[in-house]
C-alpha cells in the first residue's frame, strides 16, 4: 500500500515507482520494502538449524552403529 501525504490516506497501488493519488494527484510515497528483499533470517533460526543438522547427522549415524 502507498501513502498519500496529501489526502493523509493509505491508497491501493501497482508499486510503480512515481505512481499519483487518484484523489488528489500528488506523488505517492511507496516503502522501499516493497522494492527490495534484503531481510535475512535471524541469528537463532541458524542455531536452530545447526542444532537439527547436528541431530540428523548423530541419528544416521547411530543407525548404522
Amino acid at each position: 500500500m502507498a501513502w498519500c501525504d496529501g489526502c493523509d490516506v493509505f491508497v491501493e497501488a501497482k508499486g510503480e515507482r512515481g505512481e499519483q493519488c487518484p484523489t488528489c494527484g500528488t506523488k505517492l510515497d511507496i516503502a522501499d520494502a516493497a522494492f527490495e528483499d534484503d531481510t535475512k533470517p535471524p541469528w537463532h533460526f541458524w542455531l536452530i538449524f545447526v542444532a537439527l543438522c547436528g541431530y540428523l547427522f548423530w541419528r544416521v549415524i547411530e543407525f548404522f552403529l
